[in-house]
C-alpha cells in the first residue's frame, strides 16, 4: 500500500461521562460540570485547529474515542466536520497512543496525536508539528504534553511513560535519546486539568464553558 505524502491528526477524547473525565476537577466543580467542561473542550478543540482547513489542504482529521464511538458528541462532531471517528485500542494511554500512531504510520508519512483539553491550540499549531520530521513534541506547563507527532513508530516513546506526571517530557525525551531518533519541540502550552487552569482560561476567554 502507498502511503500518503500528508498527515493524519488524531484527537484523543474520552465520553464526557460523569465522575469519568476531569477528574481533578471534581472536588471544585463536581461530577457534572466536570464532564461538560471535558465535553467543550472537545468542541473547542475541534474549532481551534480547524479542521476544515486542515482537510483543505489534505491532511485527514480523525477522532479516537473512548471507551467507544457511539456517544452523540461524537456522532455530532463526526457529522459536523466531515471526518472519521476510531475507538482507542490498548490496555492504558500509552499503549493507546502506541497503536494509533503505529497504525496511522501505514498510511500516512507522518501523524499528529493531541489530546482534546488544551485550549491553546491553533491550525498553525498543528502544522508547524506536521513540518517536523522524527518525533515532536508540543510540551505542556505541567511536565506533560499536549501533542506528539511522529514519522516513524517506536514503542519506546510510550513504553514505562508515567503518564499524568510531571515527568512525562522528561522520560520521553530520555526514551527518545537512547533510540537515536531526531526530536524537535514546539512552543509550550497550556492545558486544562485543574481548577487553577479552568480560572486561568475563563478568564483571558479562551473557552466558553
Amino acid at each position: 500500500m502507498l502511503k500518503s505524502s500528508k498527515s493524519k491528526v488524531i484527537v484523543f477524547c474520552k465520553a464526557p461521562i460523569a465522575g469519568k473525565v476531569k477528574t481533578r476537577l471534581i472536588p471544585q466543580f463536581g461530577k457534572r460540570r466536570a464532564a461538560y467542561i471535558s465535553r467543550q473542550l472537545l468542541i473547542h478543540t475541534l474549532h481551534s485547529i480547524n479542521v476544515s482547513q486542515l482537510i483543505n489542504d489534505g491532511h485527514t482529521v480523525e477522532l479516537c474515542c473512548a471507551p467507544n464511538c457511539n456517544f452523540p458528541i461524537f456522532r455530532q462532531l463526526a457529522r459536523q466536520y466531515g471526518i472519521r471517528s476510531q475507538v482507542q485500542i490498548g490496555a492504558g494511554l500509552g499503549s493507546r497512543m502506541s497503536h494509533a500512531i503505529r497504525a496511522g504510520l501505514k498510511s500516512y508519512s507522518s501523524v499528529i496525536l493531541i489530546g482534546s483539553d488544551c485550549p491553546e491550540y491553533s491550525c498553525e499549531y498543528i502544522q508547524q508539528a506536521i513540518a517536523k520530521s522524527g518525533v515532536v513534541l508540543g510540551p505542556a506547563l505541567d511536565g506533560g504534553y499536549v501533542l506528539i507527532g511522529a514519522t516513524l513508530s517506536d514503542s519506546r516513546l510510550f513504553s514505562a511513560i508515567p503518564f499524568g506526571t510531571n515527568q512525562v517530557v522528561k522520560k520521553t525525551l530520555a526514551a527518545v535519546r537512547c533510540s537515536g531518533i531526531n526530536i524537535s519541540f514546539l512552543s509550550e502550552l497550556r492545558d486544562l486539568d485543574r481548577a487553577d487552569d479552568y480560572r486561568y482560561f475563563i478568564k483571558n476567554r479562551n473557552i466558553k464553558c
